[in-house]
């Protein structure tokens, strides 16, 4: 029996029985793969870069601080997560039939490794970045009241810990899939969420540093101070509250675009 040939859709078999794709679907999932592909790249180049500069232009002195070992991990550990990313685009996960068919039976078990190998740093970025933001949010609010300051490292103690709490969930469900070999499909709430509560806790954090960074413009009339010099303490503020704005943004325009694509 011949199958049917419907203008506009691409028809193959899949274990003898025909399986119907839109032209559309295919065009949404190449633009989708170039997209990502564009995505991970810029990622990659940016930490690279940040990392060189970083290790380049911080004393010898100052790389012993906790505070720059966070950065410095975050860095490497984002550049390792982003490398086995974009090799499982090159798997055969994301090869045409296992993809569209959703029939993953014939990927070796090298590329599931890899996979879970992905989860895993994935976690171990979100928690490493969590951390780096609150201890820093702990040195800005350090000069305030006690009872401001006790108050607001807890409510962002509160939201790393959820942000990791979840994202943890997530990765655990992810990893269950993977090695079962199943779609992802059904848990795509559970990648929204945990998206949701990603850029939630970005924004927490962007709105805090530029909490004070209001203060102080509204304390001094201005960018600089009253005796026409920046403290360090101001130039942390302001650089921090100013840096916020783009990951902010970025976590704002990632959670809205995310609304339209399918979970894998």
């Amino acid at each position: 029996m011949e199958t049917p040939l419907v203008p506009g859709e691409v028809v193959f078999l899949a274990h003898d029985k025909p399986i119907t794709v839109p032209i559309v679907v295919l065009d949404e999932r190449n633009d989708a793969l170039v997209s990502v592909s564009i995505n991970y790249s810029v990622q990659m180049g940016a930490c690279c870069a940040l990392l060189l500069v970083l290790l380049l232009m911080t004393p010898a002195t100052k790389l012993r601080r906790p505070l720059t070992w966070l950065h410095v991990s975050s860095l490497v550990v984002c550049v390792v997560r982003l490398a086995l990313l974009t090799s499982i685009l090159l798997s055969p996960f994301h090869h045409f039939y296992p993809e569209l068919a959703q029939d993953h039976a014939s990927v070796p078990w090298r590329f599931i490794c890899t996979s879970v190998a992905a989860d895993i740093v994935a976690l171990l970025f979100v928690v490493l970045v969590q951390a780096t933001l609150v201890h820093q949010a702990w040195t800005m609010v350090s000069l305030w009241p006690s009872h401001v300051r006790n108050c607001l490292g807890l409510v962002s103690a509160l939201v790393s810990l959820l942000t990791v709490g979840w994202g943890l969930a997530f990765a655990v469900v992810q990893i269950r899939c993977v090695l079962e070999l199943r779609s992802l499909q059904q848990y795509a709430w559970l990648a929204h969420s945990s998206l949701i509560l990603n850029a939630l806790s970005i924004c927490w954090f962007c709105a805090l540093f530029n909490t004070k960074l209001v203060i102080h413009l509204l304390a001094h009339r201005g960018i600089l101070a009253r005796k026409g010099r920046l403290t360090p303490m101001d130039i942390l503020v302001m650089t921090n509250g100013l840096l916020m704005v783009v990951p902010g943004n970025g976590k704002i325009a990632l959670l809205l675009s995310s609304s339209n694509q399918t979970c894998y």
